[in-house]
């Protein structure tokens, strides 16, 4: 049997949505979390497909209960691709409890359009809105975002380069080491934590992700632990 091969729509129109999915589209992808359209989130529900934020390939770590359903993932960010990038925008009193609670009004949001709680995913936005610093913390504290699944896109963010001290990392290319590292040892905690639920990794090699992820796993298990 092949692999089913999904096809998503990277639009902020809910118009441009409903017509990519009758059109044989699987999945929504709005940058901007249904702030651009107000009638996305209900259209998504309405058509009942995944709603994804700033889908590229992604590998599935653990899979849900329900069949024939794929998650919802709502992705934390504040302004747009002209503001984000503020000093106001990446001002927060304490970034993983603003990050969660800001997460949390999106799902209400999109519970109250409909959308079942069981198909939620979040993204805490990791390189959106958030200094590099801001982002390495998101990522050491993943666990706060429970219960929810959880999408992490790391993948090519500036933020790795300036985490792994590489001022040569000018392109993203560059950049798809330290995040195959992180993505490893990401999959490798969530793997022991019960409180870290690591659903998928939003990345852009998927061969140099998957290499490492088996390298870690490979290591892990023949030396009882690192």
């Amino acid at each position: 049997m092949g692999e089913e091969i999904l096809l998503s729509i990277d639009t902020t129109s809910s118009d441009v949505a409903r017509a990519a999915v009758e059109a044989g589209v699987n999945m929504v992808n709005d940058v901007s979390g249904g702030v651009a359209d107000s009638k996305m989130t209900q259209t998504v529900a309405d058509l009942n497909v995944p709603y994804v934020y700033n889908l590229v390939p992604t590998l599935t770590l653990h899979t849900h209960t329900h069949t024939n359903t794929y998650r919802y993932v709502m992705m934390h960010r504040r302004g747009d691709t002209k503001t984000m990038t503020t000093k106001k925008s990446k001002t927060y009193a304490d970034v993983v409890r603003d990050v969660g609670v800001e997460l949390k009004i999106c799902a209400n949001e999109a519970q109250s359009s409909g959308i079942p709680l069981w198909n939620l995913m979040m993204d805490p936005g990791v390189g959106f809105s958030k200094t590099p610093e801001q982002s390495m913390q998101l990522l050491r504290n993943l666990g706060s975002f429970s219960p929810y699944p959880l999408l992490v896109g790391a993948s090519r963010k500036r933020f790795l380069a300036h985490t792994v001290g590489r001022s040569d990392c000018s392109s993203p290319e560059d950049r798809d080491g330290a995040g195959a590292a992180l993505h490893a040892v990401l999959a490798y905690i969530a793997s022991e934590k019960e409180d870290m639920s690591l659903a998928a990794l939003r990345v852009h090699n998927v061969g140099m992700t998957s290499d490492a992820i088996a390298m870690a796993r490979s290591l892990v298990i023949s030396s009882d632990g690192i």
